[in-house]
């Protein structure tokens, strides 16, 4: 058994990205539901989800999605599904006191109308358990 570990990222954008939104994980969970656990554990974050067959470009203050001929979870309706019964997408999720909420990005617009900034970070206290874990080798030693 093992939990997504909140980790600083290059800081292209804000809040918290998962990439293979629709797919399951080595251990049989879908990566979205999993997602929902990490944005419950951080709910001053944004969630911005990429399915495994889709990209989201960004230039400047526009983003774009693009996806390939494939399945994904973005249903035609705009629901969400599970068993990749809709094409490859971008959805934005938040969580506030009625859970985690789910919409689809749109296909192209402005960055500054899809990202929001986090009202708090909170550092994952699995941080430094994780580096530890992992650690990295340092220059020195790489000489």
């Amino acid at each position: 058994s093992w939990d997504y570990i909140r980790v600083p990222g290059l800081s292209f954008l804000p809040g918290l990205i998962c990439p293979h939104h629709d797919r399951r994980q080595s251990n049989g969970i879908l990566r979205s539901e999993d997602f929902n656990g990490m944005l419950q554990r951080h709910p001053g974050e944004q969630g911005i989800c990429i399915d495994h067959f889709a990209a989201l470009v960004v230039e400047g203050d526009r983003y774009e999605v693009f996806h390939i001929d494939e399945p994904g979870s973005v249903k035609e309706d705009g629901s969400f599904s599970s068993s990749g019964e809709g094409r490859p997408g971008v959805w934005v999720k938040n969580f506030s006191s009625e859970g985690v909420q789910l919409g689809p990005a749109l296909d192209k617009g402005s960055l500054s109308e899809l990202l929001k900034r986090p009202s708090e970070v909170k550092e994952d206290p699995r941080l430094e358990v994780g580096r530890r874990e992992n650690p990295q080798p340092s220059a020195e030693a790489e000489k």
